[in-house]
């Protein structure tokens, strides 16, 4: 009888190794054993330090408004590892995963491949399976090693970069953007979101030396309006494409999504599929991205974000802003293994009250390290719960980030 996909899950997620393990000869080997499933099916491959997660769920989302059956690959998962894989909403089923484990179970262990490169697998196979017209895969850590780095897409985008697992994709832009452009192949186009220019002129150099056509956000979208509706928490965006002019509601908060979704509007057209505003706002309408600016409750409000460094916090603090939250309270739940200092300085200038608390789990930042921000204004708090207690009963709005670890007991305190 084969075991529950739980117990299967756990056997995956046990393959975990100290440090992580970049290269490829193996995972081109094990798709070789298992017949090169990635090759059966479209794919668009989506890589970048922060929007890489929403642009690639908001391309999925419009895909299937359009009627194509679309796959989806994405990582982290925030609560159930089934989000990783899905095919027109539905997770990959518990039969598959179990079956098609215990058929590689051999391979799997002779390779010794990682719990990455094993779900990977899992969806390149089920995409096959499931004969989807489209498979948009995200990348996990860079792009050039990446285990998904096996496909041969026919676009791929990258968002936007910045500096993050520096001690294993480079000290600068130039080195981590090196990274991300290993994504980019011969003679396929790549959509390119906005950037700095040193990370900009390594994209740039990368297609150029494979022949990749290039199409750039800043070169091809103008936002020509943004309107926040309060009141259902979206945009209403105008963009101006190639002399046409689209009105689109975004169901995400946050300036830098409208960025992200200029780069699904312009991968569509890299798909030669024609923009038609009625279809992309059908599919906008039905999509859920959790963790993105997501409103976890009205009243008091609390606001949850999976922001974990400098960059994407930055991006988050200038949303806030945006919206007339200059003065939230943040709680920030950090990660240990990321730019602390960077990330303190941003909340130095934060008008609102800045607390802390530790979360159970992976890598949550040390007691000590959290100490040194406390002043008059901070709180360390001993857990996520005491955080949202203390804040409920004083009737404080406030935004929860800092890593997706703690989001499985987020969700279950205000599913309660």
């Amino acid at each position: 009888m084969p075991k529950p996909v739980h117990e299967i899950y756990d056997y995956i997620f046990s393959l975990t190794i100290p440090g992580v393990k970049l290269e490829l000869d193996r995972v081109y080997e094990f798709s070789n054993r298992i017949g090169k499933p990635h090759e059966h099916y479209p794919i668009i491959h989506v890589a970048g330090t922060n929007g890489k997660g929403s642009t690639t769920t908001m391309l999925y989302a419009v895909l299937l408004a359009y009627g194509k059956k679309t796959g989806i690959n994405i990582s982290p998962h925030l609560v159930h590892p089934e989000e990783r894989i899905r095919v027109n909403g539905i997770p990959a089923s518990s039969e598959f995963i179990t079956q098609t484990v215990a058929e590689w179970k051999h391979d799997i262990e002779d390779l010794e491949l990682t719990f990455f490169e094993v779900i990977t697998a899992l969806a390149q196979q089920y995409f096959m399976e499931q004969n989807v017209d489209y498979a948009v895969i995200e990348t996990g850590l860079g792009g050039r090693l990446d285990a998904t780095n096996i496909v041969d897409p026919i676009v791929s985008v990258i968002t936007s970069i910045s500096l993050d697992h520096t001690g294993i994709l480079g000290e600068t832009l130039e080195a981590v953007a090196g990274e991300k452009a290993g994504i980019i192949k011969a003679n396929k186009p790549v959509v390119i979101g906005h950037n700095p220019p040193e990370a900009m002129d390594v994209l740039l150099q990368k297609a150029k030396d494979v022949n990749a056509p290039v199409i750039c956000v800043a070169d091809e979208v103008e936002i020509r309006d943004v309107q926040i509706m309060h009141d259902i928490f979206q945009q209403l965006v105008s963009y101006k494409i190639r002399g046409e002019t689209y009105k689109i509601v975004i169901p995400l908060l946050g300036d830098f999504q409208t960025e992200n979704f200029a780069i699904v509007l312009l991968t569509l057209l890299a798909l030669d599929i024609p923009l038609d505003e009625a279809i992309i706002n059908k599919g906008l309408s039905q999509m859920s991205w959790r963790g993105r600016i997501e409103i976890l409750q009205k009243s008091p409000l609390f606001i949850y974000d999976v922001a974990h460094n400098p960059s994407g916090l930055e991006r988050l603090l200038n949303s806030l802003i945006h919206f007339g939250l200059g003065d939230i309270s943040l709680l920030a739940g950090l990660n240990k293994r990321k730019d602390l200092e960077s990330m303190f300085h941003l909340l130095q200038g934060w008008q609102g009250h800045v607390d802390f608390f530790r979360y159970d789990g992976h890598f949550s930042c040390d007691e000590d390290d959290l100490r040194k921000m406390l002043n008059g204004k901070n709180q360390l708090f001993s857990s996520l719960s005491e955080a949202i207690k203390n804040k409920n009963e004083h009737g404080q709005n406030a935004c929860i980030f800092g890593s997706h670890y703690f989001a499985k007991e987020l969700y279950s305190i205000f599913d309660k």
